[in-house]
């Protein structure tokens, strides 16, 4: 989880209990369900949607999630490493 630094605007990014995620501009503590008894996860705060969209990938979301959470387009490239 990425902590403020300088006081600037997070992002905050949420798990909801039914499936899938969404962020907010300010931490709210998410509220229980009168259903099914369960919450939304606060999974961090992060400086930048890049930062979100690095934490949606590293929590195998689709690259269709991380598009329409933050609305970047998710592009990975590898490279041959050089051996010295």
């Amino acid at each position: 989880v990425e902590s403020a630094c300088g006081g600037g605007l997070m992002i905050h990014l949420y798990e909801n209990h039914l499936g899938g995620w969404y962020t907010l501009d300010r931490y709210e503590e998410p509220d229980y369900c009168g259903t099914c008894r369960e919450s939304d996860e606060h999974v961090g705060a992060f400086q930048s949607m890049e930062g979100v969209a690095l934490k949606l990938l590293k929590e195998n979301a689709s690259d269709e999630e991380i598009r329409l959470v933050t609305g970047l387009k998710v592009i990975i490239k590898f490279e041959k490493a050089r051996t010295e």
